[in-house]
């Protein structure tokens, strides 16, 4: 078993390494460059890709651009199911655009499917998206992710940029909620 942290009243405990972290970033950094013959435009989704997105970019060590979003559907452990604006889209950087969506994890996909949406009534040439963690029990059919780090179970997760109301984005590793 991995490290256990507390966050209130709530136990987690480590299921994913930083070492494994390091490891999958690198091969979608791969999987991406194979792909693409120019890079899209990146697309991180805040609060929760910023770490993701930072360490991408460094894996991909060749010149991109990077425009950023924010959208809230969480309250506490669960999905809203509401997708809240928060920091919006500049339309004249997405139209023609080939546009690869960063997600920390996709796991209803609710995010995922309307930003692919949105982001074609703005003009968009293309829309994929790259997750470091993706919850297949989960998603909707339109929100499966192109490009996937690692599958994980439905269960709630801390850590590499996810949050428990603010807290525990800083844990290097994937942590999943337990019983204490």
């Amino acid at each position: 078993m991995g490290a256990r942290q507390q966050i209130g009243d709530l136990w987690f405990e480590q299921f994913v390494s930083e070492t494994q972290i390091e490891q999958l970033v690198q091969q979608m950094a791969l999987d991406i460059l194979t792909h693409y013959e120019e890079l899209p435009l990146f697309l991180p989704v805040l609060n929760g890709a910023y770490l993701f997105m930072a360490d991408l970019t460094r894996a991909l060590d060749t010149a991109h651009r990077v425009e950023f979003i924010k959208y809230q559907s969480y309250e506490g452990t669960a999905s809203s199911g509401q997708l809240t604006e928060r920091i919006g889209l500049n339309e004249d950087a997405i139209r023609g655009q080939s546009v690869l969506l960063v997600e920390d994890i996709v796991d209803s996909g609710r995010t995922v499917a309307e930003l692919r949406k949105l982001l074609r009534e703005m003009g968009a040439s293309e829309v994929r998206c790259v997750t470091a963690f993706f919850k297949p029990g989960a998603h909707k059919p339109d929100s499966v992710p192109e490009f996937i780090g690692m599958e994980i179970p439905d269960d709630f997760v801390v850590g590499y940029g996810m949050d428990y109301n603010g807290w525990g984005r800083n844990w290097r590793g994937l942590y999943r909620r337990i019983e204490h």
